[in-house]
Protein backbone atom coordinates (compact mmCIF):
# COMPACT_ATOMS: atom_id res chain seq x y z
CA UNK A 1 0.00 0.00 0.00
CA UNK A 2 1.36 3.37 -0.73
CA UNK A 3 2.35 5.71 1.74
CA UNK A 4 0.32 9.10 2.65
CA UNK A 5 1.90 12.52 3.35
CA UNK A 6 2.45 12.77 7.06
CA UNK A 7 2.11 16.47 8.62
CA UNK A 8 4.98 16.36 10.85
CA UNK A 9 6.22 18.84 13.67
CA UNK A 10 9.58 18.79 14.78
CA UNK A 11 10.00 20.39 18.19
CA UNK A 12 12.68 21.43 20.67
CA UNK A 13 11.26 21.88 24.16
CA UNK A 14 13.41 23.08 26.26
CA UNK A 15 17.69 23.25 27.48
CA UNK A 16 18.52 22.41 31.34
CA UNK A 17 21.45 23.53 32.85
CA UNK A 18 22.83 21.15 35.34
CA UNK A 19 26.38 23.19 35.69
CA UNK A 20 26.79 26.13 33.61
CA UNK A 21 30.86 26.10 34.31
CA UNK A 22 31.25 29.65 33.61
CA UNK A 23 32.96 30.89 36.91
CA UNK A 24 31.32 33.64 39.34
CA UNK A 25 29.20 34.56 36.03
CA UNK A 26 26.26 32.65 34.43
CA UNK A 27 26.50 31.22 30.91
CA UNK A 28 24.88 33.20 28.17
CA UNK A 29 23.88 29.84 25.87
CA UNK A 30 22.94 30.16 22.17
CA UNK A 31 21.93 27.33 19.98
CA UNK A 32 22.18 26.49 16.20
CA UNK A 33 19.51 24.09 14.83
CA UNK A 34 19.33 22.92 11.03
CA UNK A 35 16.42 21.20 10.17
CA UNK A 36 16.36 18.58 7.08
CA UNK A 37 14.38 15.96 4.88
CA UNK A 38 15.22 13.46 2.48
CA UNK A 39 11.59 12.70 1.33
CA UNK A 40 9.44 13.50 -1.80
CA UNK A 41 9.83 16.97 -1.98
CA UNK A 42 13.36 16.19 -3.51
CA UNK A 43 13.70 12.85 -4.16
CA UNK A 44 12.85 10.33 -6.13
CA UNK A 45 13.91 6.52 -7.59
CA UNK A 46 14.14 6.46 -10.95
CA UNK A 47 16.44 4.36 -13.10
CA UNK A 48 19.53 5.97 -11.80
CA UNK A 49 18.36 5.03 -8.28
CA UNK A 50 17.66 7.54 -5.61
CA UNK A 51 18.43 11.05 -6.44
CA UNK A 52 17.67 14.82 -5.61
CA UNK A 53 18.44 17.23 -3.00
CA UNK A 54 17.27 17.82 0.46
CA UNK A 55 15.47 20.64 1.79
CA UNK A 56 16.53 22.37 4.74
CA UNK A 57 15.40 24.59 7.40
CA UNK A 58 17.49 27.52 8.41
CA UNK A 59 16.99 29.61 11.93
CA UNK A 60 18.41 32.47 13.17
CA UNK A 61 22.02 31.33 14.86
CA UNK A 62 22.69 34.88 16.21
CA UNK A 63 24.11 35.28 19.96
CA UNK A 64 20.92 35.50 22.67
CA UNK A 65 18.14 33.83 20.29
CA UNK A 66 17.76 31.68 23.25
CA UNK A 67 15.97 34.91 25.11
CA UNK A 68 17.92 34.22 28.15
CA UNK A 69 21.47 35.17 28.43
CA UNK A 70 21.57 34.84 32.32
CA UNK A 71 21.61 30.67 32.77
CA UNK A 72 22.90 29.13 35.99
CA UNK A 73 22.72 26.06 37.67
CA UNK A 74 19.38 24.36 38.07
CA UNK A 75 17.35 26.86 35.10
CA UNK A 76 15.31 25.58 32.75
CA UNK A 77 15.35 28.16 29.07
CA UNK A 78 12.34 26.94 27.31
CA UNK A 79 13.23 27.33 23.46
CA UNK A 80 11.15 30.05 21.72
CA UNK A 81 8.80 28.43 19.12
CA UNK A 82 10.65 30.40 16.18
CA UNK A 83 14.12 29.13 16.62
CA UNK A 84 13.08 25.62 18.03
CA UNK A 85 10.08 23.92 15.60
CA UNK A 86 9.63 23.73 12.12
CA UNK A 87 6.27 22.22 10.57
CA UNK A 88 6.33 20.33 7.22
CA UNK A 89 4.62 17.84 5.68
CA UNK A 90 6.74 14.69 5.09
CA UNK A 91 6.06 13.35 1.62
CA UNK A 92 6.60 9.41 1.12
CA UNK A 93 9.65 8.71 -1.89
CA UNK A 94 7.88 8.06 -5.27
CA UNK A 95 9.13 4.49 -6.91
CA UNK A 96 9.16 5.06 -10.69
CA UNK A 97 11.84 2.39 -12.45
CA UNK A 98 9.66 -0.42 -12.40
CA UNK A 99 12.58 -2.38 -11.88
CA UNK A 100 13.29 -0.89 -8.61
CA UNK A 101 9.49 -1.13 -7.76
CA UNK A 102 9.36 -4.39 -7.97
CA UNK A 103 11.66 -4.33 -4.92
CA UNK A 104 10.91 -1.43 -3.45
CA UNK A 105 7.12 -1.18 -3.75
CA UNK A 106 5.30 2.69 -4.51
CA UNK A 107 7.22 4.42 -2.56
CA UNK A 108 10.05 4.90 0.40
CA UNK A 109 9.31 6.36 3.69
CA UNK A 110 10.75 9.66 4.13
CA UNK A 111 12.98 10.93 6.64
CA UNK A 112 13.82 13.95 8.28
CA UNK A 113 15.31 15.66 11.51
CA UNK A 114 17.46 18.25 13.08
CA UNK A 115 21.06 19.08 13.77
CA UNK A 116 21.49 20.86 16.90
CA UNK A 117 24.53 22.84 18.42
CA UNK A 118 24.79 24.40 21.24
CA UNK A 119 27.13 26.94 22.46
CA UNK A 120 28.46 29.36 24.69
CA UNK A 121 28.65 33.13 24.06
CA UNK A 122 32.27 34.65 24.86
CA UNK A 123 34.53 36.33 23.20
CA UNK A 124 33.23 36.84 19.70
CA UNK A 125 31.59 39.28 17.86
CA UNK A 126 28.24 39.05 16.55
CA UNK A 127 29.22 38.79 12.81
CA UNK A 128 31.40 35.78 13.39
CA UNK A 129 28.52 33.73 15.50
CA UNK A 130 26.05 34.48 12.12
CA UNK A 131 28.69 33.58 9.70
CA UNK A 132 29.19 30.53 11.57
CA UNK A 133 25.88 29.46 11.60
CA UNK A 134 25.39 30.14 7.45
CA UNK A 135 28.68 27.58 7.41
CA UNK A 136 26.98 25.15 9.54
CA UNK A 137 23.51 25.10 7.36
CA UNK A 138 25.46 24.53 3.69
CA UNK A 139 27.40 21.94 5.49
CA UNK A 140 24.60 20.24 6.71
CA UNK A 141 23.11 20.42 3.23
CA UNK A 142 25.86 18.82 1.38
CA UNK A 143 26.31 16.82 4.20
CA UNK A 144 22.72 15.05 4.48
CA UNK A 145 22.69 14.81 0.35
CA UNK A 146 25.92 13.27 0.15
CA UNK A 147 24.07 11.09 2.91
CA UNK A 148 21.28 10.25 0.89
CA UNK A 149 23.68 9.19 -2.08
CA UNK A 150 24.96 6.73 -0.46
CA UNK A 151 21.93 4.95 -0.47
CA UNK A 152 20.87 5.90 -4.13
CA UNK A 153 20.61 1.94 -5.21
CA UNK A 154 20.09 0.50 -1.71
CA UNK A 155 17.28 -2.32 -2.49
CA UNK A 156 15.48 -1.75 1.01
CA UNK A 157 14.97 1.43 3.32
CA UNK A 158 17.65 2.43 5.48
CA UNK A 159 17.96 1.17 8.76
CA UNK A 160 18.99 2.53 11.66
CA UNK A 161 21.87 2.11 12.38
CA UNK A 162 22.72 2.79 8.73
CA UNK A 163 20.47 6.35 9.62
CA UNK A 164 22.87 7.18 12.30
CA UNK A 165 26.00 6.19 10.57
CA UNK A 166 25.55 8.60 7.79
CA UNK A 167 24.45 10.84 10.30
CA UNK A 168 27.73 10.79 12.24
CA UNK A 169 29.46 11.89 8.89
CA UNK A 170 26.90 14.58 8.83
CA UNK A 171 27.95 16.25 12.35
CA UNK A 172 31.59 15.80 11.43
CA UNK A 173 31.45 17.45 7.78
CA UNK A 174 29.41 20.39 9.86
CA UNK A 175 31.76 20.93 12.46
CA UNK A 176 34.58 20.67 9.65
CA UNK A 177 32.68 23.58 8.05
CA UNK A 178 32.16 25.75 10.84
CA UNK A 179 35.80 25.71 12.19
CA UNK A 180 36.72 26.26 8.33
CA UNK A 181 34.60 29.74 8.37
CA UNK A 182 35.30 30.89 11.96
CA UNK A 183 38.87 31.33 10.18
CA UNK A 184 37.86 32.81 7.14
CA UNK A 185 35.89 35.02 8.30
CA UNK A 186 38.63 36.55 10.98
CA UNK A 187 40.74 39.14 9.77
CA UNK A 188 44.52 38.79 11.11
CA UNK A 189 44.55 40.41 13.53
CA UNK A 190 41.52 38.75 15.13
CA UNK A 191 42.94 35.42 14.45
CA UNK A 192 46.26 36.44 16.32
CA UNK A 193 44.15 37.26 18.86
CA UNK A 194 41.60 34.63 19.12
CA UNK A 195 44.41 31.99 18.97
CA UNK A 196 46.40 33.27 21.70
CA UNK A 197 44.77 35.74 24.32
CA UNK A 198 41.31 36.02 23.24
CA UNK A 199 38.12 34.19 24.81
CA UNK A 200 36.60 32.42 21.79
CA UNK A 201 33.06 31.61 21.79
CA UNK A 202 32.88 27.64 23.46
CA UNK A 203 31.08 24.82 21.51
CA UNK A 204 29.05 22.48 24.28
CA UNK A 205 28.00 19.62 22.34
CA UNK A 206 26.34 18.58 19.25
CA UNK A 207 23.29 15.93 18.09
CA UNK A 208 21.46 14.83 15.55
CA UNK A 209 18.19 13.87 15.44
CA UNK A 210 15.93 11.87 12.58
CA UNK A 211 12.65 10.51 12.29
CA UNK A 212 10.84 8.31 9.25
CA UNK A 213 7.07 8.02 8.11
CA UNK A 214 7.44 4.49 9.57
CA UNK A 215 8.63 5.50 13.11
CA UNK A 216 4.56 6.91 13.27
CA UNK A 217 1.30 5.24 14.09
CA UNK A 218 -2.10 5.75 15.91
CA UNK A 219 -0.26 4.70 18.94
CA UNK A 220 2.85 6.41 18.76
CA UNK A 221 2.09 10.26 17.95
CA UNK A 222 4.75 11.66 19.22
CA UNK A 223 8.59 10.53 19.77
CA UNK A 224 10.27 12.17 22.07
CA UNK A 225 14.58 12.59 22.13
CA UNK A 226 17.31 14.15 24.46
CA UNK A 227 20.64 14.39 24.63
CA UNK A 228 22.96 15.32 27.39
CA UNK A 229 26.29 16.58 27.67
CA UNK A 230 28.23 16.23 30.94
CA UNK A 231 31.23 18.32 31.95
CA UNK A 232 33.56 15.94 30.34
CA UNK A 233 32.03 15.74 27.32
CA UNK A 234 31.53 19.79 26.35
CA UNK A 235 34.86 19.74 27.42
CA UNK A 236 34.63 21.36 30.98
CA UNK A 237 31.86 23.81 29.71
CA UNK A 238 29.19 22.93 32.02
CA UNK A 239 26.00 20.23 32.34
CA UNK A 240 23.40 20.57 29.89
CA UNK A 241 20.22 18.86 28.38
CA UNK A 242 18.13 19.52 25.57
CA UNK A 243 14.67 18.14 24.74
CA UNK A 244 12.74 17.47 21.67
CA UNK A 245 10.08 15.83 20.16
CA UNK A 246 9.38 14.67 16.38
CA UNK A 247 4.67 15.43 16.51
CA UNK A 248 2.57 13.83 14.18
CA UNK A 249 -0.37 16.67 13.16
CA UNK A 250 -2.42 14.07 11.91
CA UNK A 251 -3.12 12.05 15.33
CA UNK A 252 -4.60 14.77 17.52
CA UNK A 253 -6.90 12.95 19.57
CA UNK A 254 -7.48 15.74 22.41
CA UNK A 255 -10.42 18.15 22.85
CA UNK A 256 -10.40 21.52 22.13
CA UNK A 257 -11.18 22.10 25.52
CA UNK A 258 -8.76 20.39 27.30
CA UNK A 259 -6.31 22.31 24.91
CA UNK A 260 -7.54 25.24 26.04
CA UNK A 261 -7.33 24.66 29.38
CA UNK A 262 -3.60 23.82 28.83
CA UNK A 263 -3.22 27.26 27.15
CA UNK A 264 -4.61 29.40 29.55
CA UNK A 265 -2.53 27.70 32.41
CA UNK A 266 0.76 28.66 30.54
CA UNK A 267 -0.58 31.91 29.45
CA UNK A 268 -1.17 32.50 33.62
CA UNK A 269 2.18 31.07 34.58
CA UNK A 270 4.07 33.57 32.01
CA UNK A 271 2.10 36.61 33.55
CA UNK A 272 3.59 35.38 36.59
CA UNK A 273 7.10 35.69 35.39
CA UNK A 274 6.17 39.49 34.50
CA UNK A 275 6.31 40.18 38.15
CA UNK A 276 8.90 40.88 40.71
CA UNK A 277 9.57 37.26 42.11
CA UNK A 278 12.87 35.46 43.27
CA UNK A 279 14.81 33.03 41.33
CA UNK A 280 13.76 29.79 43.12
CA UNK A 281 10.43 31.25 41.98
CA UNK A 282 11.20 32.06 38.50
CA UNK A 283 12.46 28.25 38.14
CA UNK A 284 9.90 26.50 39.31
CA UNK A 285 7.50 28.61 36.69
CA UNK A 286 9.66 28.15 33.88
CA UNK A 287 10.06 23.95 34.59
CA UNK A 288 5.88 24.45 35.14
CA UNK A 289 5.56 26.05 31.42
CA UNK A 290 7.73 23.93 29.81
CA UNK A 291 6.39 20.44 31.57
CA UNK A 292 2.95 21.87 30.22
CA UNK A 293 4.17 22.73 26.48
CA UNK A 294 5.01 19.21 26.72
CA UNK A 295 2.18 17.74 27.79
CA UNK A 296 0.26 19.85 24.88
CA UNK A 297 2.25 18.45 21.98
CA UNK A 298 1.61 14.52 23.55
CA UNK A 299 -1.78 15.16 23.71
CA UNK A 300 -2.00 17.09 20.21
CA UNK A 301 -2.55 20.32 20.98
CA UNK A 302 -1.98 22.82 17.75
Amino acid sequence: MARTPLNLQIQLYNLDCHDEADGWGDAEPYLWPVFFKIDGDGYAVGSAGLVGFPPIEVKNGAHGNLGDEDVDEGDRVLIPTSLGAWTTQLKPIPVYDPTFRQVLGDDLPGIAGVVVVLMEEDGWPDDIATTAYAALCDAVQFAVAKAAASFQHATSPPTPEEIAAQIAAVKEAAATAVRAAVVDYMSGAQIAWYGTFGNNDDKIGAEAFTVTQDDFDAQTPVIEFQRRWDDDESDGNGDWEIHGGFISRDASGSSPASCDDIQAAIDSLKEDLQSDIDANERKRIQRAIADLLRKAKLMGCA
